[in-house]
């Protein structure tokens, strides 16, 4: 029986084999087990912000540490849902007033959390320099408490 992700294997090359892809090595030999997972869907109101919201809370349960970053660059909520006013956010971090360290916030249910920016457009026409060091502020998380 395929699974779900057959084609993508076989198109990948990777169809039948344990092995990883190499470009991937480098991300795992440097997070020390971290993990990223990213909630997206091209259509709006179908829940993954209260998904994002819910499986941070789940893990953060079980013991892990957590940071949920909201990333919702047209209608950014996850504050809502946590019950927190960010002083901060992602918009601070683009313009380098503050780095994401900065404006980690920690709340009532034991996640960390980095706000998102409502209406910020800027994020999707990032130069090559910005991006790099947007790069760089996501792998410093790495590091955080």
């Amino acid at each position: 029986m395929e699974d779900q992700a057959q084609e993508l294997k076989e198109l990948m090359g990777t169809a039948g084999s344990s092995q990883k892809m190499d470009s991937a090595a480098p991300i795992a030999a440097n997070a020390h087990k971290t993990r990223i997972i990213a909630i997206t869907s091209g259509k709006g109101g179908v829940g993954k912000t209260n998904m994002a919201v819910n499986m941070a809370i789940a893990y953060a349960q079980q013991g892990k540490k957590v940071i949920l970053i909201d990333g919702d660059l047209g209608m950014a909520n996850v504050n809502v849902l946590l019950n927190v006013v960010p002083q901060y956010n992602l918009m601070q971090v683009i313009n380098h007033q503050k780095t994401m360290q900065e404006i980690i916030l920690d709340t009532e249910v034991g996640i960390k959390f980095i706000a998102g920016a409502n209406g910020f457009s800027k994020i999707a026409n990032l130069s090559v320099d910005e991006l790099d060091y947007f790069a760089k502020q996501f792998i410093q998380l790495g590091n955080a408490d």
